[in-house]
């Protein structure tokens, strides 16, 4: 994203002091969080100061969103969204003011490389098990696992590693379709993908020793949904969950709402027929239910 090792390692600590129990400042030892952050924000601080005049406030909490992030000192609109947008809304403002005046309206092309970089929301998640998808992970984050995985050594050969796995699995950005036969399903897998050699296969599998898991399926996502009407745009995003929800048919609790579930559910199927449809499938190892489940965790409008 073009910040020197100063300006990241920065905006590093000042998102771990925004969702870490104290007040202590990480970056700058001795000091606290708030005073420290907004202090840099230009408020100038006396021995009088309440802590509730500070005009900087952590949340020593866990992020309860990714919208939360700009809250945090260091996080600017063009880092967080990709542009700025004030600067947007300025843009438009002309344009409007230009055809209202019957003038021309010329638009101009991103350069390359401000396309390709995608804007941190796209690439971050406050929900799911923290690990990461080596089938659906975004080029800049598997260049950080490399990164990281490799003591912070090269990152032109992290990033290198990261767009080979991307290209093998085909999708946007890449000329070639996804293949469900190419999806990796272990960490030996990866010796498929050209250009990977055993060193940075191993440096991969040290990982783990940063806290960082890896897995081969996910079970949150994000659904986008775009509607238009003449020059009128909504759009609305779900975050969900999938789930096999498990359930024993010889419950108590079932049986005894068996009725309610529908009433008359044994001799329209319900339950019951579902617990014959689920032995017959797995050759009676056992008559649990298991219900495929899609659960919705944010509705963003």
């Amino acid at each position: 994203y073009g910040y020197s090792s100063p300006d990241s390692y920065e905006i590093a600590t000042s998102i771990v002091d925004w969702r870490d129990r104290d007040d202590m400042c990480i970056g700058a030892p001795g000091e606290k969080e708030n005073e420290h952050y907004s202090a840099l924000l230009g408020q100038r601080i006396r021995s009088d100061t309440a802590a509730e005049d500070l005009i900087y406030q952590s949340r020593n909490e866990s992020f309860l969103t990714e919208d939360e992030l700009l809250d945090v000192f260091g996080i600017t609109p063009e880092l967080y969204y990709g542009y700025d947008p004030a600067d947007l809304e300025a843009q438009e403002a002309a344009v409007r003011e230009r055809l209202a005046v019957g003038k021309k309206v010329v638009t101009r092309k991103q350069s390359r490389k401000r396309q390709e970089r995608r804007p941190l929301r796209e690439i971050i998640t406050v929900r799911g098990s923290g690990r990461v998808n080596l089938n659906t992970a975004s080029k800049e984050v598997l260049t950080i696992l490399f990164y990281a995985a490799n003591n912070a050594s090269n990152f032109e050969t992290a990033e290198a590693a990261a767009e080979s796995i991307v290209k093998f699995r085909g999708g946007p950005g890449t000329n070639k379709r996804p293949d469900p036969d190419d999806a990796f399903k272990s960490l030996a897998d990866l010796s498929k993908v050209p250009g990977l050699n055993s060193a940075l296969l191993a440096q991969l599998s040290s990982a783990g020793a940063l806290g960082v898991q890896m897995t081969f399926r996910s079970s949150v996502f994000r659904i986008t949904g775009i509607g238009r009407v003449g020059s009128t745009e909504k759009m609305v995003q779900a975050i969900v969950t999938r789930n096999l929800d498990t359930y024993n048919p010889d419950d108590a609790r079932l049986l005894s709402n068996r009725g309610k579930l529908g009433g008359g559910a044994a001799e329209r199927g319900g339950f019951a027929i579902r617990g014959r449809l689920g032995r017959n499938r797995r050759d009676e190892v056992d008559n649990f239910i298991r219900i495929p489940a899609i659960r919705v965790l944010q509705w963003i409008e």
